[in-house]
């Protein structure tokens, strides 16, 4: 039943097509490669994840090794400084290869080089899964450490979905802190932050560039 848009001849072969579709009959996915990202939700034909038709053009980007940006984009490690953009490098990868591909589920992975070893200098591997599991989407990320020393990192899912007229919400499986962070500002002890099971969109003010984030998640299931 589901539709495949790539041919992946081999399992370990270089992902290097557009764009995947996989489908069973509650739901319907599709991924990009370059960058690799899930672009598109469908439950009955109704679209759940932003189309990029505005002036943002991302879907559902994954942040890996950073979230969010550093101060003059640069952080010291050893006496050293390296440079590296806000939520960088993740949606720069392109070697991606295909560990598991059936009719419901993609595992791929990376194994980190010296790509980005001027931004990062660690090595490590990611996988990534994505499967369709009746009505739901399951995203498991593992972040393994290659290196012989400590693997400093954050890591962030950046999901956005259609919401019409600002009704929509977000229900979490259980109560989750959520920090106010203005628009444009680092992180600082003098954040606002609230507790709640639930996020509605029309409750809080987006106008100049404001996010609300869950910087110490426990929730497993939105």
């Amino acid at each position: 039943m589901g539709l495949i848009l790539w041919k992946i001849n081999h399992i370990e072969q270089i992902i290097n097509y557009h764009k995947i579709t996989k489908e069973n009959k509650n739901l319907e996915a599709t991924l990009s490669s370059h960058p690799f990202e899930l672009i598109s939700l469908k439950n009955a034909g109704k679209e759940y994840i932003y189309q990029q038709d505005s002036t943002w053009k991302k879907s559902w980007p994954i942040c890996f090794p950073i979230t969010g940006k550093l101060i003059n984009n640069q952080y010291q490690l050893a006496d050293k400084t390296y440079m590296m953009m806000g939520h960088w490098f993740f949606r720069a990868i392109t070697a991606w290869k295909a560990l598991t591909y059936t009719t419901y589920t993609l595992v791929v992975e990376y194994i980190a080089t010296k790509d980005f070893y001027n931004q990062y200098p660690f090595l490590f591997k990611l996988e990534i899964t994505y499967q369709l599991v009746a009505k739901k989407l399951v995203n498991k990320i593992k972040i393994i450490n290659l290196d012989q020393k400590p693997l400093p990192y954050n890591f962030g899912w950046h999901p956005d979905f259609i919401c019409n007229d600002y009704s929509g919400k977000v229900i979490f499986d259980c109560p989750q802190v959520i920090t106010h962070i203005p628009g444009g500002a680092f992180l600082g002890s003098e954040m606002k932050t609230e507790t709640n099971s639930q996020f509605l969109i029309n409750q809080y003010d987006f106008t100049t560039g404001q996010c609300y984030a869950l910087l110490k998640q426990t929730t497993n299931k939105v």
